[in-house]
């Protein structure tokens, strides 16, 4: 083999490495940021086939672990110490985030409340950090009871090109207070209770739902 075959090939390694890295951290993942008063098992409600990885704030992340989480079940994650956590998520295999659901589709396809109930540990929920390249293809009931949430105002905005459904996505998220109007909902159809008790949520500060 030539020497410049073997530089072209080296080049090319260089790039797809580069391209692999980019693909498994940066601006692409989905990162969520929790707050625990002590040693805990956090209950992460994210389906899907899931490469994800956790951190302490002021270290650095750990390992990406690989899991497949089904409906109506959840990622256990445990954490050693209280304090502040960043979980991020490649957006591969990351089909849904859902707070709350209910014993079977239909009682969550008509939002029966009395019949839903939380799987995720919505009391320890802090912000939303990063949307990242997600492509959601539904929102119903994503945060919905996570009254501490905040959305951080450089987190971008989340991929909804597919989504039909953010029925209940905020619903009782009375701390939130972030400008989505930027949100680019024109696919989004069912919206039903999206910022039910979220009274810092005023309609100019609500996506553009039509």
């Amino acid at each position: 083999m030539s020497y410049w075959f073997r530089c072209i090939f080296s080049v090319l390694g260089l790039l797809i490495s580069l391209f692999s890295f980019t693909n498994c951290s940066g601006d692409a993942t989905f990162v969520t940021r929790w707050e625990v008063p002590d040693s805990c098992v956090l209950s992460f409600p994210a389906q899907g086939k899931l490469r994800f990885r956790w951190r302490l704030i002021g270290e650095e992340f750990g390992e990406w672990e690989e899991t497949e989480i089904k409906h109506g079940e959840v990622l256990g994650i445990a954490l050693n110490s209280a304090g502040v956590y960043d979980i991020e998520v490649h957006p591969n295999g990351l089909e849904r985030f859902q707070m709350v659901i209910g014993d079977d589709l239909l009682h969550e396809r008509t939002l029966l409340y009395d019949s839903l109930y939380v799987v995720g540990s919505n009391d320890y929920l802090r912000e939303v950090v990063r949307w990242g390249d997600v492509k959601w293809h539904s929102m119903r009931l994503a945060f919905a009871t996570c009254a501490s949430l905040h959305i951080a105002p450089d987190a971008g905005v989340p991929n909804l090109s597919d989504c039909e459904d953010c029925a209940a996505i905020f619903y009782k998220c009375s701390d939130l207070d972030a400008d989505l109007h930027t949100w680019k909902v024109k696919n989004v159809k069912i919206w039903t209770d999206a910022f039910s008790f979220c009274p810092k949520m005023s309609a100019e500060r609500q996506p553009l739902f039509q």
